[in-house]
């Protein structure tokens, strides 16, 4: 954990791009990123496990959008000094980034929500996630809402 002022980042993913926004007591929220997302759901980029034949496809640029999520909250938790991750997608993508995650990244997860909803502003995070980010949180633990 970082010695100065609690940082929360807040991802907010869906399949067709993501934003990172960062929240601090004093000075609020505000978006940091967007991340483009993957353009079309092709059926040619998947794959099927050899081991298991029942096993659903892979999509190759959903497991690479997700990886890449993954890797900048990993930079964030390690190299920015964040102390909780707020993580909203839908299920399925809630799932595939949190696979991706080390233990000690995953530690950080303050609320796990599943939301649909892609386009979310500085105004409207701060009224769903209001309790959230004026919460203390311990270093172990983290809700899920699903």
């Amino acid at each position: 954990m970082s010695q100065g002022a609690h940082m929360t980042w807040i991802l907010v993913a869906h399949r067709t791009g993501a934003a990172l926004f960062e929240h601090r007591a004093a000075s609020g929220l505000r978006r940091l990123d967007r991340m483009p997302g993957v353009r079309t759901r092709s059926p040619a980029p998947a794959t099927h496990s050899l081991s298991d034949p029942k096993a659903r496809p892979v999509d190759i640029e959903m497991l690479r959008y997700t990886l890449r999520l993954a890797e900048r909250l990993e930079d964030g938790v390690h190299g920015a000094g964040v102390d909780a991750l707020i993580l909203m997608a839908e299920a399925r993508m809630l799932g595939a980034i949190r696979r991706h995650l080390s233990a000690a990244t995953k530690r950080h997860i303050q609320a796990s929500l599943n939301t649909p909803v892609p386009d979310w502003d500085e105004a409207s995070l701060a009224d769903k996630l209001g309790s959230l980010l004026t919460e203390k949180r311990s270093t172990q633990g983290h809700a899920d809402f699903f």
